[in-house]
């Protein structure tokens, strides 16, 4: 579904009237004209529905709704801010792995040796997570999961098979004489959802 959002630049315009206090200062700021950050506000103004300043004697009051409403887009504006600065500095050269803890202890810790042996110019970053995330949004370049790769709006390449089977105590193992016996017994379960156990 499509985000309902009022115009950025509305709302950039109104967050910087806030801070600076006055329409003059957050003009000066935006790079455009008092008349300008005053028309802005009022389409926000209107499209929220309700004054986001008190108009008096040439002044500016911020409301209640208006006070809550700037915390809001300064929260919004400053993970924008941090984003975008953290994508501009990460280096053509770094490589952003997420991947769970196991499978990087076990699996890709032990051969990042040979790898960067071979491609010393390339830095790999990781960083442990269960969760499905789209390599698209920026958080990684590559997200390595277990599952049967049925996730909408990401490419899926099959990396190895995994074999799953039980384990038990030898005494256990010779009380079972089929693998029905099984469901007479408690099975410890994973808590990762996707490990399909």
């Amino acid at each position: 579904m499509p985000r309902k959002l009022p115009s950025l630049n509305a709302v950039k315009a109104f967050e910087a009237a806030v801070r600076c206090g006055t329409t003059v200062g957050a003009a000066a700021e935006t790079g455009v004209t008092h008349g300008a950050i005053s028309r802005q506000i009022q389409q926000l103004e209107d499209w929220i529905g309700r004054p986001l300043f008190k108009r008096d004697t040439g002044r500016l009051v911020v409301t209640d709704a208006g006070a809550a409403f700037a915390e809001i887009a300064g929260q919004a504006f400053d993970l924008l801010h941090d984003g975008t600065q953290a994508l501009l500095e990460v280096s053509d050269n770094v490589v952003r792995i997420t991947t769970t803890a196991s499978f990087a202890s076990e699996w890709l810790m032990p051969r990042l040796s040979d790898f960067r042996s071979q491609h010393s110019h390339i830095e790999i970053w990781l960083e442990e997570g269960k969760e499905i995330v789209n390599p698209r949004s920026g958080g990684c370049d590559l997200a390595i999961r277990m599952g049967l790769g049925e996730w909408p709006g990401v490419n899926v390449e099959a990396f190895m098979s995994d074999r799953l089977f039980p384990v038990c105590t030898p005494d256990i193992a010779a009380r079972l004489t089929q693998p029905d016996s099984l469901d007479k017994l408690p099975l410890l379960h994973d808590d990762d959802p996707h490990a399909q156990w």
